[in-house]
């Protein structure tokens, strides 16, 4: 902008001012993948926004930290539930604010069922009794080097002794429980 006062005139002058237009900011953040209680989750600012754009993090009162800056934040979350996290970032006189939020899961709970004893190569049946929010996946190890992917099934045992059997969970928000 260019402002003459009285010009041609012996008393004239002339002022100039630069202004900067800044590009409204448009951000947002991709909701984390479902975690299970103390699991981080991160958090990354994306969107249409400038180099020198400020981000500052509310995670919400169960989030440990509850607030953050930066354009990448991690915070974790004890409590189970949908968790509204909002980022607000800054350039200059532009300003954008975006929530969504993070989900929770609690932890699977794991266990089994299997008959108390069986001759050797007798039917010895294994049943699983855990328990989740979401679909469960089953690795089981029956200490004979045999594994079993299913929540029940039928094993014989060749041989005689004791077998040390684990069995591993996992969901689909990626909780495992052994």
């Amino acid at each position: 902008v260019q402002l003459i006062a009285n010009p041609g005139q012996p008393c004239a002058d002339t002022s100039f001012q630069v202004y900067e237009m800044q590009a409204p900011l448009d951000i947002f953040f991709p909701r984390p993948a479902i975690r299970c209680p103390g699991q981080e989750a991160e958090f990354v600012a994306s969107g249409v926004f400038g180099p020198n754009t400020i981000f500052t993090w509310d995670l919400g009162l169960v989030g440990t930290p509850s607030t953050a800056t930066g354009q990448i934040v991690g915070s974790q979350f004890l409590d189970v539930g949908v968790h509204p996290i909002t980022l607000t970032g800054v350039d200059g006189a532009c300003s954008d604010t975006y929530t969504d939020s993070v989900v929770v899961f609690p932890w699977p709970v794991i266990g089994f069922v299997n008959d108390p004893e069986v001759c050797v190569g007798g039917d010895l049946a294994f049943a699983s009794t855990s328990t989740a929010s979401t679909a469960l996946r089953y690795a089981w190890e029956l200490g004979d080097g045999s594994t079993y992917a299913d929540s029940a099934f039928i094993h014989r045992y060749a041989d005689a002794g004791n077998y040390a059997v684990s069995l591993a969970i996992a969901t689909d928000s990626g909780c495992v429980a052994e």
